[in-house]
């Protein structure tokens, strides 16, 4: 069993289930249904519409969230391994954020976007890069639709279909960000897609 976290019960704002057919957003933690336990600051970070609603098991057990940090290393791994991902040479930029007072970081593939950041001041170091693959990016635009950019979510899906893979059992994914919505940070989860069945709504927030 992969390292988890438990939960009575979960919110998510939004459907229930989610109605096929209509327009998805995108989900940094990839195809599922997505839950935290802080509804207010994601309605805050992410504007979202809906309802509130509360979410257990129908057997009345607390909820498993496979710690998606915890895991990431193995399931990238993994997704390597099964053809999610493919390995590209790239950058990683290190800046310190003065909007939000913290050190950030991204990796591109892009050489002008390196030199720019360089001649910046930033910091830029070469790097090898995972991305998505074609099998990956199909399967994330078959839910989110055939036009949109799906890279965001990467990290999230190949976490989820790895858990899925070697855990089974598992309810879905959780992300413990720090809790600070002024830096658009609050943990949150995802109930694979597997397991929404096994879900009900227990109280709609008025």
């Amino acid at each position: 069993m992969l390292p988890s976290l438990h939960f009575d019960r979960v919110a998510h704002i939004g459907h229930f289930p989610q109605r096929p057919g209509g327009a998805a957003r995108l989900s940094y933690e990839g195809i599922g249904l997505s839950v935290s336990v802080y509804p207010d600051a994601w309605s805050q970070i992410a504007r979202l519409s809906g309802e509130e609603m509360w979410l257990q098991r129908i057997d009345g057990q607390p909820g498993r969230f496979v710690d998606g940090y915890a895991v990431r290393k193995q399931a990238f791994a993994h997704g390597l391994k099964v053809g999610w991902l493919q390995s590209v040479p790239g950058w990683r930029v290190s800046y310190f954020d003065d909007d939000f007072d913290q050190d950030r970081f991204y990796e591109t593939r892009d050489p002008e976007d390196a030199e720019g950041a360089r001649e910046e001041g930033h910091q830029v170091d070469e790097c090898t890069i995972s991305i998505a693959t074609g099998d990956l990016r199909a399967r994330l635009q078959s839910y989110l639709g055939p036009d949109r950019d799906v890279e965001g979510a990467t990290e999230g899906e190949v976490v989820n279909r790895y858990v899925h893979a070697v855990d089974a059992s598992a309810d879905g994914v959780w992300w413990q960000h720090e809790l600070d919505p002024s830096v658009l940070s609050a943990p949150a989860g995802l109930i694979l897609p597997e397991r929404i069945a096994d879900w009900r709504v227990v109280e709609i927030a008025s």
